[in-house]
């Protein structure tokens, strides 16, 4: 029988990652009349309370992997002066 626990350390980061979206999607609806709005936000709110009951390392990189390509390509224009 396993015994062992799972760290509830860091678990409230999710719930604060789920909030950020869900006033999105309802103003998303609120705009397209109609559920159909919020529904592009649905999937990353569930998955953020899915991690907070059980985190994963797949959620893990479900959620983080969309912002690596930009993180990763470091500062495009650092340095530079904005000139038109």
């Amino acid at each position: 029988m396993n015994t062992d626990r799972r760290s509830n350390e860091g678990r409230g980061i999710y719930v604060a990652v789920a909030v950020i979206p869900a006033p999105l999607a309802l103003l998303s609806a609120g705009m397209a009349d109609s559920l159909s709005g919020a529904l592009w936000y649905l999937p990353i709110i569930a998955l953020c309370v899915v991690q907070y009951l059980r985190p994963t390392l797949l959620g893990w990189f479900a959620l983080t992997a969309p912002f690596w390509p930009r993180s990763l390509s470091g500062p495009q224009n650092a340095g530079k002066a904005m000139v038109d």
